[in-house]
């Protein structure tokens, strides 16, 4: 079952059996035709549905194949969650062109999932600067324009 993450099963004597169940967790939902597809930090898809569900991050993907969706993941179960927050969207065209959009109309250059703990370090003193684009791409050199 796809939002079943894992299963253990232990025997008890002389007659019992424990089984625990670990559901799949939604970090993101990504849009595909017509269907909002939740995913998990593992960048598993495991549910669908017509609506959007308000208190997910939304993405958008080029070709949403499952490395893009774990390159998703690992951009956002970084994020500290007072930036996760403030994410309207994520915009992954390629594994080295992620993009966030977030409240405000301010967008977040994060390009590839590589080095996304220290982006999201460099992240959160940067957005409070004034600005709309912020760079963290390369979170040695980031830039606000």
């Amino acid at each position: 079952l796809p939002p079943v993450k894992s299963v253990k099963v232990s025997r008890g004597w002389p007659s019992s059996i424990k089984i625990k169940v670990t559901e799949r967790t939604p970090l993101f939902q990504l849009r595909v035709g017509e269907q909002w597809h939740w995913v998990d930090e593992e960048g598993v898809a495991f549910y669908s549905a017509s609506e959007p569900n308000e208190e997910l991050p939304r993405a958008l993907a080029q070709s949403p194949d499952a490395e893009l969706l774990v390159d998703v993941a690992e951009v956002l179960k970084v994020l500290p969650a007072e930036v996760l927050e403030q994410v309207t969207a994520t915009n992954a065209m390629s594994p080295e062109h992620i993009v966030l959009e977030l409240t405000g109309d301010r967008l977040v250059n994060w390009g590839s999932s590589d080095n996304s703990a220290e982006k999201a370090r460099v992240l959160v003193p940067l957005l409070a600067q004034p600005g709309q684009n912020y760079d963290v791409s390369a979170p040695s050199n980031p830039a606000i324009s």
